[in-house]
């Protein structure tokens, strides 16, 4: 899915890799389209697995609880966005743009965006590793997704969120677009 899409461009453009060669792709980008949520877990659920395949000195669980703080942070800043959004400024979830964390760490800006007709989730990295980070990365922004509308669905009753109640069911049947950007994608 999307972290073999990557792997497989970043393999077509730098082939086998060379003991001691760095290899370094600037402003690269990709896009792909998951069906719903649920697909969006399944896949997401077979990283660990495809991490353990991948050779790197650390197990997944040690290098997702290495990047634990991280991930904190910016899971609970875009949650409290979202929560300010709707109760200072009433945005409307399914007419909001305003669903984003900014961070200057490897993961710099995640910006969710809910339509009638997808989700969308755009991701810049300004750094990441392809074999030591992505695939850890990418289990967390997907989870993300589905943390987000799993705390949306847990607000449906909240006045503010009153407009999330009859859209719920759409959005988490929604296809889910992601679109990755990258400062520098590397490996060595």
């Amino acid at each position: 899915m999307i972290y073999e899409k990557i792997k497989d461009s970043f393999d077509e453009k730098f082939g086998r890799l060379l003991i001691g060669e760095n290899q370094e792709w600037l402003g690269y980008n990709v896009d792909h389209t998951f069906n719903s949520i649920t697909d969006v877990n399944k896949y997401r659920d077979t990283l660990p697995a495809l991490y353990e395949t991948l050779g790197r000195p650390k197990t997944f669980e040690q290098k997702q609880f290495q990047e634990e703080a991280h991930y904190g942070k910016l899971k609970y800043t875009l949650l409290h966005q979202i929560a300010e959004s709707k109760f200072y400024m009433k945005e409307q979830v399914l007419k909001s743009r305003k669903f984003i964390v900014l961070s200057t760490d490897c993961i710099s800006t995640v910006q969710i965006v809910f339509r009638e007709d997808k989700i969308f989730c755009g991701v810049y990295f300004r750094s990441s590793h392809l074999t030591e980070l992505l695939p850890v990365d990418t289990h967390f922004i997907l989870g993300l997704i589905g943390d987000t509308v799993e705390y949306l669905e847990q607000r449906i009753d909240e006045p503010t969120f009153e407009d999330v109640k009859d859209s719920i069911e759409m959005i988490k049947n929604n296809p889910v677009e992601i679109s990755y950007s990258f400062g520098s994608l590397h490996r060595y």
